[in-house]
Order: structure tokens, then C-alpha cells, then sequence
């Protein structure tokens, strides 16, 4: 019987061949939802331009570009 993680990673080695936002987010309408939601997000944060920003948890990583952009320094923590 395989291990979790012989599973674990035979699912993710599938799922991984291309790294779109759409095989990110498992969803095929993973490009129109980013459309639509990073503005209204970022809309509502407040101004990270010229900032060290602390990207906590990141998780996929989908606003990690958009952040970096207007930043002079970038720090990441990740969860084990």
C-alpha cells in the first residue's frame, strides 16, 4: 500500500507539469477570477510602494509579483 507521501507527491508531480495560476488554484477559471479579485484587493490595502513587506504565510504565491513590484525589499516566512 503506498505511503501518504509516495501519494502526495505522484498527485502533485501530475499537477504540476506547467506552473499556470489555473494548475495553482486547481480551477480552470483561475485567470478570470485573478482578474477580477487582485485589483479589488490590492485596492484595498494599504499603499506598499517603497516598503519592506513581510508576506506572511504566502501560500501559492499569486500576489507575490504584484507586491514585489512597488517594494524595495522583499522578506518571506514560511509555514513548516
Amino acid at each position: 500500500m503506498p505511503v501518504a507521501r509516495d501519494l502526495m507527491k505522484a498527485y502533485w508531480e501530475g499537477h504540476s507539469s506547467s506552473a499556470t495560476v489555473e494548475t495553482m488554484m486547481l480551477d480552470s477559471h483561475a485567470k478570470t477570477l485573478t482578474e477580477l479579485e487582485v485589483p479589488e484587493i490590492l485596492d484595498k490595502a494599504p499603499s506598499m510602494e517603497h516598503k519592506d513587506v513581510l508576506e506572511l504565510a504566502a501560500g501559492i504565491g499569486r500576489y507575490t509579483s504584484v507586491v514585489i513590484s512597488g517594494t524595495l525589499r522583499r522578506q518571506f516566512f514560511f509555514f513548516p
